[in-house]
C-alpha cells in the first residue's frame, strides 16, 4: 500500500495543459476512449463535469493475454477508498451517539493490547496520527484474521505519541474496522451491507476474503520494464477495512454522490469528515480535501488513492460542484499519487471538467 499524503506546496506548483490535447478535447465517449489508450491505459473511467454530463469509457484488458478487452461494468479492486467506506461507517456511529471523534480506543476495545490505547482517538485513527506501527511487508504473505493483524502489530512500540506527527499504514483502518463490530455487535460485512450498499443500491460492491473470492473480480498485473506481468499474490484479505473491497465506476460514483448529500451522513458529520489539517498535509478523515490552486477559483476538492500491487484507483470529486472523476486500474500504470503533475492521466482529466462547455 502506498504512502498518500498531499503536499502542502500548492501556492508554488503550476498546472499546464496535456501535451497533444486540448482542454476542450474529451468531450465525448469517443474522445475519452482515444485519450485513454493514448496512455496505454487498462481499466475503466468515469467523469462527471460542471454541466453535469457523464462519460463512461474502459480501455485495456483483463487477462494476461490482452484478448478479453475491460467491460465498463468491471469489478476493480479498489484498494484504500475502501477507507472512505470505514470513515462513513465511524461517523454514522457518531450521528448515533456511540462514540465521538474524542473516544479513545482503549474505551471500546477494552482488553486490546493496543499500544497507547487510552491516548489514541478516533480521530487519530482516521487521520494515521495515532503513531501505531505500520504492518511488516511479509504480512500479507499468509492469512490473518483482523484480530491477528491486530494483536501482532498494533501491540509494538509506538512510532510517536497520538496526534504528534502522521504516518500513513493500514492498521488504523482495521482497528478501526473491530471498533465497528464491536460497538454494533455485527462483522464488517454486515455493516458494510446495512449501512452503505444496501442504502445505496451498490449491487456491485463488497469485500473480498478469502473463502468467497468473486471470480468476476477483474485480475490485476504490474508492469515491469513495461512488460506486463503476473500480480504478485498476497492474502487482500487481510487489509480488511483498510483496503479489501471491489467497486465498479458506477457504484463508486453512486457512492460518491450518496456521500455528498444527506443519505449516509449528517450535515456536522460530513463537515467533520471533509475538514483538513494543512500542518498534516491536507489529511481529512479517511481522505484529502483541498482547495485546488489548479483550477479556477480553487474549489474544495475531495480525494481519496487506493493502490495495492497492481490494483490503483482514486475517486476526486468537487465538495462544491458536480465535478466527480472516477478511475479503476487493473494494473500499477496508472499513477493515482500525484498532485500538480500536469501529464498525470488523473490531474489532466479532473481539471478539464471544470472547464468542459465554458
Amino acid at each position: 500500500m502506498k504512502q498518500i499524503l498531499l503536499i502542502p506546496l500548492i501556492a508554488i506548483l503550476s498546472f499546464t495543459s496535456h501535451e497533444g490535447h486540448s482542454q476542450s478535447e474529451i468531450d465525448n465517449v469517443s474522445n475519452l476512449e482515444s485519450y485513454l489508450n493514448s496512455q496505454k491505459f487498462s481499466g475503466a473511467v468515469l467523469t462527471i463535469d460542471s454541466q453535469g454530463k457523464e462519460l463512461r469509457a474502459a480501455a485495456g484488458f483483463s487477462d494476461f493475454d490482452n484478448t478479453q478487452a475491460i467491460d465498463l461494468n468491471a469489478k476493480f479492486k479498489i484498494a484504500s477508498i475502501t477507507k472512505l467506506f470505514t470513515t462513513v461507517m465511524v461517523m454514522q456511529l457518531i450521528d448515533e451517539g456511540k462514540l465521538t471523534l474524542d473516544t479513545k480506543v482503549g474505551d471500546v476495545l477494552t482488553n486490546s493490547e493496543i499500544t497507547n490505547a487510552n491516548k489514541i482517538s478516533i480521530k487519530h485513527l482516521l487521520q494515521h496520527t495515532s503513531g501505531l506501527r505500520k504492518e511488516s511487508r511479509t504480512s500479507f504473505l499468509s492469512s490473518f484474521s483482523a484480530d491477528e493483524m491486530i494483536g501482532k502489530f498494533a501491540s509494538k512500540k509506538a512510532s510517536f505519541q497520538p496526534g504528534k506527527d502522521i504516518r500513513y499504514n493500514n492498521i488504523d483502518f482495521i482497528v478501526a474496522g473491530k471498533i465497528i463490530e464491536v460497538l454494533t455487535g455485527k462483522s464488517f460485512t454486515e455493516n458494510l451491507n446495512q449501512r452503505i450498499l444496501d442504502p445505496v443500491g451498490l449491487k456491485n460492491t463488497g469485500l473480498l476474503t478469502s473463502n468467497d473470492l468473486p471470480t468476476d473480480v477483474t485480475s490485476s498485473f504490474q508492469i515491469q520494464k513495461g512488460t506486463k506481468k503476473e500480480e504478485f499474490k498476497i492474502h487482500i484479505e487481510n487489509f480488511g477495512a483498510a483496503g479489501s473491497m471491489y467497486s465498479t465506476i458506477q457504484d463508486l460514483v453512486s457512492f460518491t454522490k450518496a456521500l455528498k448529500s444527506e443519505l449516509l451522513l449528517s450535515d456536522s458529520a460530513k463537515a467533520s469528515l471533509f475538514n483538513s489539517n494543512p500542518k498534516l498535509g491536507y489529511v481529512a478523515l479517511g481522505c484529502w480535501t483541498f482547495n485546488s490552486p489548479f483550477i479556477a477559483n480553487s474549489p474544495k476538492i475531495l480525494e481519496r488513492r487506493g493502490g495495492i500491487l497492481g490494483s490503483t484507483s482514486v475517486i476526486m470529486t468537487s465538495l462544491d460542484g458536480p465535478e466527480t472523476l472516477i478511475v479503476l486500474s487493473n494494473t500499477d500504470g496508472f499513477n493515482p499519487d500525484t498532485f500538480g503533475q500536469a501529464d498525470n492521466m488523473k490531474e489532466y482529466l479532473f481539471k478539464q471538467l471544470f472547464t468542459a462547455n465554458h
